[in-house]
């Protein structure tokens, strides 16, 4: 991966971005890499092949976005195993995690990502930001109240149900300070709401 700026000049994947004009590019890499990392290097130069790839790949990246400004690319890499810091502050994950069937496992999720990741895709085919609630098969309690955070509190969010096609506004200052109220009658059940700003004003 030296050179990187050389080798892209010609790189099969840089001309179709150019030539088709693609602005949304999504990498895969849904191999355990360690073991060739490891067979690559002799005992006491373990761990020179993964960081001279790791380089490089960010560096990969890089070339691409300077390249190509205001190109989105999606992080995908057999469920999750790229969203480290380095590659979320180039990109960003459009499809988390291929576990996205089971409800509470997904809610696990939602909560452990929203920590470190604030703009995220969870494989519903919906835009992001957005935001989901699971209800468990024994919880009793029908609806709660939750605070959204770093929202513009001036600006205005129109808020859509992604089940009932019910939709709101309200302003960032609510969002933050008095929360939204989710409501979930099944049981066990769960609600996805997309957000977005509608005006500044």
């Amino acid at each position: 991966m030296e050179n990187i700026e050389i080798r892209l000049k010609d790189n099969i994947q840089n001309k179709i971005i150019t030539d088709e004009g693609v602005d949304l590019y999504r990498q895969d890499f849904n191999i355990d890499p360690l073991g060739h990392w490891r067979a690559n290097d002799t005992e006491d130069r373990q761990g020179i092949t993964e960081n001279k790839y790791v380089a490089g790949y960010l560096a990969y990246w890089d070339e691409l976005l300077r390249r190509h400004p205001g190109m989105l690319i999606d992080s995908c890499a057999s469920g999750g195993r790229r969203n480290d810091l380095e590659t979320m502050r180039r990109a960003i994950p459009l499809y988390r995690s291929d576990y996205i069937l089971e409800p509470v496992g997904n809610q696990g999720q939602t909560y452990g990502l929203s920590l470190w990741l604030p703009f995220y895709g969870a494989g519903y085919n919906l835009p992001v930001p957005l935001t989901e609630y699971c209800r468990r098969s024994k919880c009793h309690f029908r609806s709660a109240e939750f605070k959204l955070h770093d929202l513009d509190p001036k600006a205005r969010y129109r808020i859509d149900n992604a089940d009932t096609d019910q939709m709101m506004i309200k302003t960032g200052a609510e969002l933050m300070e008095k929360g939204l109220v989710v409501e979930i009658p099944e049981q066990p059940g769960a609600v996805i709401l997309k957000y977005a700003i509608v005006n500044t004003k």
